[in-house]
């Protein structure tokens, strides 16, 4: 009992010397010092599709579909924790009629623009297209070769520059468990990967969103990605898979292109 009075005598203490408010991306809740944040955000994607297919199945209906569908319900919380230098990022998604753990890491800033620390599950930087979020893409999905590529979350621990923010000279080198997302989140065993990547962004442009909202001159970003796993199959063969991507993306006044 003592110890459930002292948990709830902290947290209300932690509550009297906060406050509240909105930006533009959601509810912010911060300590007075501004030591203690955390933001408040989500997105939905609703979605209605007809399929229009030629024929009829063995029963005499035509084989036309359409459905109702969330592909997207993303609930997320991000901030920082006992130090401006030190900040976390939390994703789950409820779509697809499931929940699911998708970015949980934290983040130490060593040096604001040139070296950070991270350790957790998130993107591994590798792809343009899928480091780019779903929020930000200019079509409902990604294409198809997407999957292509092998990229997608993992968990390890990396060290960057803020990539995803596109600084002029652009870097992140990571080891992961190399087993990919897994439902449990919990990896029975170590395949480790490593994944390196380097790019260039001219022109101020930002770019991991697709679309060209600010509009404005000439800007490019070009990045190569290099993926190695020390363990494809898992099976401590040591069986070694390289692989490699160049892609880039080019923006002037509203029209925007992009390829890997």
């Amino acid at each position: 009992m003592n110890k459930m009075t002292l948990t709830l005598t902290v947290a209300l203490m932690a509550l009297v010397s906060t406050s509240v408010h909105a930006e533009h991306k959601g509810f912010v809740i911060s300590s007075d010092d501004g030591n203690y944040t955390m933001k408040l955000g989500g997105r939905l994607q609703a979605r209605f599709t007809y399929d229009a297919i030629d024929g009829f199945d063995p029963n005499g209906k035509e084989y036309d579909k359409s459905a109702f569908n969330i592909p997207r319900a993303r609930l997320k919380l991000a901030g920082h924790l006992f130090d401006k230098k030190v900040t976390y990022y939390f994703q789950t998604d409820f779509g697809k009629g499931k929940a699911g753990l998708k970015d949980f890491f934290t983040d130490y800033i060593v040096h604001n623009k040139w070296l950070r620390i991270r350790a957790g599950q998130w993107k591994r930087p590798f792809s343009r297209q899928q480091l780019t979020s779903s929020a930000k893409q200019e079509m409902v999905d990604r294409a198809i070769t997407d999957k292509a590529f092998f990229a997608g979350r993992d968990i390890g621990i990396e060290l960057h520059n803020h990539y995803i923010k596109s600084p002029e000279f652009e870097y992140a080198l990571g080891i992961f468990n190399g087993n990919g997302i897994q439902k449990d989140n919990f990896a029975d065993r170590l395949n480790p990967a490593m994944v390196v990547r380097l790019g260039y962004n001219y022109g101020g442009i930002k770019g991991y969103s697709e679309a060209d909202f600010e509009g404005g001159p000439f800007r490019f970003a070009v990045a190569t990605s290099a993926l190695i796993n020390f363990d494809l199959d898992g099976n401590d063969e040591n069986d070694t898979a390289l692989m490699s991507e160049l892609d880039f993306m080019m923006k002037i006044r509203g029209v925007t292109t992009s390829g890997a």
